[in-house]
């Protein structure tokens, strides 16, 4: 028989469950946690860019490399990190202005100030809305070769302005056709090339580059061989160039961007536009007349359609 010692049928004090445990403070869940591709944090406040790094296991230095032109200690509380480069939507140009200019006015009972734009005016007025908008139909299908999507893209126009709302009308359906064109791969080949040096200047701090008025042309779509006047009728001169960096990551010296081109066209006419339109588009005279009528006697708005490319840039710096 085992000798008992005094007090061995007690139970152990709480402190000697496990003698060698050193108490942690509660700091909560989620102290430590792995950043999801593309995700975003909402500031708390005293977070810091250090504070958050260690949180999400990222390397010194990220949240500053993504979120360009804030203060690594004093973040405000409220504001949205990309916690990769992923999502970033950063715009590095506008160029050109759309929505504007006579193209863009609309009213009641405007008049041509020529003979010639009268007549043709005249030559129309007793038509209902409905047969202006059925005129303008047709000179667009006749104009697009008859390609699918742009016949798409044409009653997809019609159908939008006799909507009224005035409204962006997004034509995605046509990319693939102005991709096509030399006018298009000029515009990208340039965005490309000038970001490869701007990316060497700035030696990989994408944050601080810009596009400015005049580095970049504004692509022009005319008459070919290929397309005929498909493009020529739906989309011709455009007016405004968004470009974007939505994504970019950076291995060392290296990187992979992925930019995105918003381009804009006016969809309206001026008196000069259908009273002396210039070859081909004159053969599509009844419908720039019949636009220009809904738009400046039958107060139907004008709009912007929009068109959206994306290109991947390679490079070092």
């Amino acid at each position: 028989v085992r000798p008992r010692l005094p007090g061995a049928d007690r139970p152990p004090a709480p402190w000697a469950a496990n003698r060698w445990a050193v108490p942690l403070p509660d700091f909560g869940a989620g102290l430590f946690e792995v950043a999801r591709p593309g995700q975003k944090h909402t500031v708390r406040g005293g977070e810091t860019f250090a504070a958050l790094e260690l949180q999400y296991r990222l390397p010194p230095g990220t949240l500053s490399r993504y979120n360009p032109g804030l203060n690594p200690f004093y973040l405000p509380p409220g504001t949205r990190l990309n916690l990769d480069g992923r999502n970033l939507r950063l715009v590095l140009g506008k160029l050109g202005r759309s929505g504007e200019e006579e193209d863009f006015e609309f009213g009641f009972n405007a008049q041509p100030n020529t003979p010639e734009g009268k007549k043709l005016v005249d030559n129309f007025a007793s038509l209902s809305d409905q047969k202006l908008l059925d005129q303008l139909q047709t000179d667009l299908r006749l104009g697009t070769a008859t390609l699918f999507p742009a016949l798409q893209a044409a009653n997809k126009i019609v159908d939008h302005l006799a909507a009224n709302t005035g409204k962006d009308l997004n034509l995605q359906g046509l990319v693939p056709l102005m991709e096509s064109e030399e006018t298009m791969q000029a515009t990208q080949s340039k965005v490309s090339e000038l970001f490869r040096q701007k990316m060497s200047v700035a030696k990989g701090d994408f944050a601080r580059i810009q596009f400015t008025k005049g580095e970049v042309g504004l692509p022009n779509f005319e008459m070919t061989l290929l397309r005929g006047t498909t493009l020529l009728t739906l989309v011709g001169g455009t007016q405004q160039l968004d470009i974007n960096l939505d994504a970019i990551k950076v291995t060392g010296r290296s990187y992979a961007a992925t930019i995105d081109l918003i381009l804009y066209d006016d969809f309206g006419v001026s008196a000069n536009d259908f009273v002396k339109p210039s070859f081909p588009a004159n053969f599509g005279q009844d419908g720039l007349t019949a636009l220009w009528m809904l738009q400046h006697q039958r107060n139907y708005k004008p709009f912007r359609t929009v068109f959206r490319f994306r290109q991947i840039v390679h490079g070092t710096f």
